[in-house]
């Protein structure tokens, strides 16, 4: 009954580990992303949405997890702790997240388009994978940072990081938790305005009776609000368990 008990305290353990890893990851990752994909790689909103979604779920259905934990296993590997040169932190969060980028983006971005209804082009995925591991590995810095602020945001574990704000390290459990939802609400409003401010691109051609024609699929707003929703619900199931 004891090691029953064990195993189900564990495996809650794990999945509120992932959920907050994730929760860091997306909030942090989301808007930086999404305006890549539509202003360098030339993404349709639609694509790119689904690009984020598909992050987003991958993410809380395991990813954050093992980015989190492949993440801990790296510091240790390389003697890196909290007390560690802040330098020395951000270099090793570079060259870990761009490895863990390399493996994820190429099967997202491609199943990205075909949700979308679009033909995939595998230019653009190659391409959109390459800038996701450069700006990734030049995001990882920033995003190991914020996994561990929202790590201690949410109570799984104290952020002893030197540059971690006092006031907020020293903040209430609720107050912290206040202060997380806003930070994903931004992340949404970031993202809501990249796809409000640029152009929506032509998804390119697609088959039609052997021929390749032209084809522009506009994006209705009530659709990219739902899906948006969407990634709103995924940040926020995390604050309401």
């Amino acid at each position: 009954m004891e090691k029953t008990k064990n195993k189900t305290k564990t495996l809650v353990n794990v999945i509120k580990n992932n959920a907050v890893d994730s929760t860091g990851m997306m909030i942090e990752s989301n808007p930086l992303f999404s305006a890549v994909e539509v202003g360098l790689v030339h993404y349709t909103d639609m694509a790119s949405i689904n690009a984020r979604l598909f992050f987003t779920a991958s993410a809380y259905l395991g990813i954050g997890f093992l980015y989190g934990k492949g993440r801990d296993a790296s510091r240790k590997l390389f003697h890196v702790t909290d007390q560690t040169k802040e330098w020395k932190q951000h270099v090793h969060d570079i060259g870990y997240t761009a490895a863990f980028n390399v493996i994820a983006a190429v099967p997202i971005y491609a199943a990205s388009q075909a949700v979308a209804g679009e033909d995939i082009d595998m230019t653009k995925v190659f391409v959109g994978s390459g800038l996701s591991t450069v700006i990734g590995a030049l995001n990882g810095s920033p995003m190991g940072y914020f996994v561990d602020v929202v790590r201690d945001l949410t109570g799984v574990r104290e952020c002893k990081r030197k540059s971690y704000p006092v006031f907020l390290k020293e903040q209430s459990s609720p107050v912290k938790k206040l202060v997380l939802g806003g930070l994903a609400a931004a992340s949404i409003g970031l993202m809501a305005t990249v796809y409000s401010i640029t152009p929506d691109q032509n998804p390119g051609t697609i088959p039609q009776n052997g021929i390749k024609t032209e084809k522009t699929i506009t994006l209705d707003a009530p659709v990219q609000n739902n899906s948006l929703d969407k990634l709103t619900n995924a940040y926020y199931y995390d604050f309401a368990h």
